[in-house]
């Protein structure tokens, strides 16, 4: 199941993911309740005026050039595995 098949997500922090604007896009048309965002290093993601103001409802974004000095999991960062997680696609068609 995609993240933009969530439609009750409120929190989405996709931290260094490979996410790109049409997955951005995605999970923003089909999430409507989502109130924080957190892209950080998720390069792929090119934020421009139109991406920015879809984001306008949320109540925390942070984008991909942003700080991560008060992230969390900072001290975790070395030891993490990269994961790559499909955020489009419809699984449902092989079902």
């Amino acid at each position: 199941m995609g993240i933009a098949k969530i439609t009750e997500l409120r929190s989405l922090h996709l931290f260094g993911n490979s996410l790109t604007n049409a997955g951005l896009r995605a999970i923003l048309d089909n999430c409507p309740h989502l109130e924080a965002l957190d892209i950080r290093h998720c390069f792929n993601v090119k934020v421009d005026d139109a991406l920015q103001a879809r984001c306008a409802d949320l109540k925390t974004l942070q984008l991909p050039e942003g700080s991560i000095d008060d992230y969390e999991f900072q001290d975790q960062l070395p030891s993490w595995s990269l994961y790559i997680i499909d955020l489009i696609s419809d699984d449902d068609e092989s079902d």
